[in-house]
């Protein structure tokens, strides 16, 4: 399947409700090689500690206009540097030229840029193939945000972000101080900190 020219997200797997550990915080956009990699990631992570919170995902496949308003949403809520930090493979060009179409306002424009790089081979992100999810970590301690990256890590997962880094992550992957200099997860500007993971292609063969 080529998910860059889906224009239905929804036309994946009806989301399932929160069962098992694992909650689906989206609307659309799921596919059934996602439901099958975080059942194994449950199955994992419960090895160690089968009272661990829920799994909570925020994001899996996203179409160019989802993509776009994501990347809207990071340079309002972070700053235009994190926005070239997370997307700096895409090139300083191309960054500028979405830049401008932030600056306008116009997601519209946005997603024409996101359009141009797909129809060139290049993707911002690997959501936009389907092959990466979003795991929120709001509601999870230091201890369990780390329990929770081996868990993936042993499922062969070899791509795994914590972000947003400049804002809620040191270059050590330490959570930083809030403005009152508290450590709080899941606060301030924080409030959408996250896995980013790539999905190992073992389970990607039903997509292929």
């Amino acid at each position: 399947i080529d998910f860059s020219q889906i224009a239905t997200p929804s036309s994946g797997v009806e989301i399932p409700a929160s069962s098992g550990g694992i909650q689906y915080a989206l609307s659309e956009g799921l596919f059934q090689h996602h439901i099958d990699f975080m059942k194994d990631l449950r199955a994992k992570i419960e090895e160690s500690d089968p009272n661990f919170p829920n799994l909570i995902v925020t994001s899996a496949y996203r179409t160019p206009e989802k993509q776009s308003s994501i990347m809207f949403d990071v340079i309002r809520r972070s700053v235009e540097e994190e926005f070239k930090r997370l997307y700096r493979r895409q090139g300083t060009p191309i960054l500028d030229k979405f830049m401008i179409a932030y600056r306008a306002g116009n997601v519209a424009s946005g997603t024409l840029v996101v359009n141009e790089q797909i129809n060139a081979g290049k993707y911002f992100s690997s959501h936009l193939r389907s092959e990466a999810l979003d795991l929120s970590t709001n509601h999870l301690t230091d201890a369990q945000v780390s329990a929770l990256r081996t868990a993936i890590g042993s499922l062969g997962v070899s791509n795994q972000l914590l972000e947003p880094l400049s804002s809620c992550w040191s270059e050590t992957l330490a959570r930083l101080p809030n403005s009152d200099g508290l450590v709080t997860p899941g606060q301030g500007n924080c409030d959408r900190e996250h896995i980013h993971l790539r999905i190992p292609s073992k389970y990607l063969k039903s997509i292929t």
